[in-house]
């Protein structure tokens, strides 16, 4: 799967790129001139922290962007409203006995009780509910 790209990941991928080089340069620094390897190291731990949190930067974006398009999806979804009277035993009975006439649906409609669930995801709640009933201590 391909990664997504953001600015942070690739200002991130720089940083340690020249991290990795300000590093060589230390160590070449300290096979001739060993006071000079202290400015290398110190490049490359510099640049190497820039780029932890570049990452980190980039992981955040990449949560909020997923968060925002579940609260997309969420508000997709129409609002549950009360069912309509369809049939006159229906008024009469508040819903328990529906006549000959009654104009419902064939199916019931249902209300999503939150996010789709990728296969992933429903196999990982499968195997939690699998034995839920059980009456095993563990």
């Amino acid at each position: 799967m391909r990664r997504p790209w953001t600015h942070s990941r690739l200002d991130a991928r720089i940083c340690l790129a020249l991290a990795v080089l300000c590093f060589a340069c230390g160590l070449y620094a300290a096979l001739h001139t060993p006071w000079l390897c202290v400015f290398g190291f110190y490049g490359a731990a510099c640049l190497a922290w820039c780029a932890a949190r570049l990452y980190t930067e980039h992981r955040s974006r990449l949560v909020r962007h997923e968060r925002a398009r579940r609260a997309a999806v969420v508000d997709s979804v129409p609002p549950f409203s009360a069912p309509v009277p369809c049939c006159a035993f229906w008024r009469h009975t508040e819903g328990a006995v529906h006549g000959p006439d009654c104009t419902r649906p064939s199916a019931p409609r249902h209300v999503p009780d939150g996010l789709p669930l990728d296969a992933r995801e429903a196999a990982a709640f499968e195997a939690i509910t699998a034995h839920f009933d059980d009456r095993s201590a563990a």
